[in-house]
């Protein structure tokens, strides 16, 4: 098993885009926090937003899910909605929950969704210990990434006494912070092995396509990912996978899988965990 070192993805840009992608820039998010408003209504509590301000800017077709939780439980899931327009800001009607005593809380989370995938989320949280004034909050999250742009077009091919599955290009596009890092995972029959944690490229929204790519193989059949983890604060935040197999020699199709975590990163905790020990036992071979 190898790779063309001359053309895999260290190798020099052949372009980069002007165009961003999705990202930091799309949303449909809380304005402020407004005003919380406590008291006790019949058997039970009520909390009270005094409104419901809200700006966005979003492409042609986003779309948005509101999230509501009670005392940190999820209560409902509506959505998804199309986002107003394109850009500009509204503020609409008090919104109240009911709990059955004091302390109580609840929250809204609004999750921006472009393409199907979440690119932002912002949730406004309040709280109430007893009639009066409540506190309110607002906490906001950008799904930061860097990921394969598109599937590129995929060739198997023998070459002397191996074979290969080839990329025509390696397209990249990332919305990150600062310090961001990423790690480039070869799965190859099912054997993950990881290079990195390797620097991004840059910071804020970008992107570039690199030179072909060639993994080699001993014979036929084979399956091979080819992974893009982003790393943010220490955590993989983020998964990119094409994927592609071969049986003989010709084209092959190419997918592409993006894959977020929840909040909280539970999705990809143990894949973390996976990456670091692949990680370290390749370190230990060198």
């Amino acid at each position: 098993m190898g790779r063309g070192t001359s053309i895999a993805i260290a190798c020099l840009a052949l372009g980069a885009a002007l165009a961003a992608p999705a990202g930091a820039q799309d949303y449909r998010r809380w304005q402020y926090a407004p005003r919380v408003e406590c008291e006790t209504s019949g058997d039970g509590v009520r909390l009270t937003f005094e409104w419901q301000p809200v700006e966005w800017s979003a492409p042609a077709g986003a779309q948005f899910r509101l999230i509501y939780a009670e005392n940190d439980a999820v209560t409902e899931d509506d959505g998804p909605f199309p986002v107003e327009s394109t850009s500009g800001s509204q503020v609409y009607a008090a919104f109240g929950a009911f709990g059955d005593a004091y302390p109580f809380s609840a929250s809204v989370r609004i999750d921006t969704l472009v393409d199907g995938e979440v690119t932002y989320r912002s949730e406004l949280h309040g709280e109430c210990a007893y009639d009066g004034p409540g506190t309110s909050t607002l906490s906001e999250t950008v799904t930061w990434f860097r990921r394969w742009a598109f599937a590129p077009s995929g060739t198997c091919s023998t070459l002397g006494d191996t074979v290969r599955i080839q990329l025509a290009s390696q397209p990249v596009e990332w919305v990150l912070p600062n310090d961001a890092q990423f790690t480039i995972g070869y799965v190859e029959n099912g054997v993950l092995d990881v290079d990195g944690p390797i620097a991004a490229e840059g910071v804020g929204e970008g992107s570039m396509t690199y030179g072909a790519f060639a993994n080699t193989f001993d014979s036929y059949p084979f399956t091979f990912d080819f992974r893009l983890d982003t790393i943010v604060g220490g955590e993989i935040v983020y998964r990119s996978t094409l994927s592609a197999s071969c049986a003989a020699d010709g084209p092959t199709p190419v997918t592409l899988l993006n894959e977020a975590p929840e909040p909280g990163g539970a999705t990809l905790a143990s894949a973390a965990l996976a990456a670091l020990a692949a990680l370290a036992r390749r370190e230990r071979r060198a």
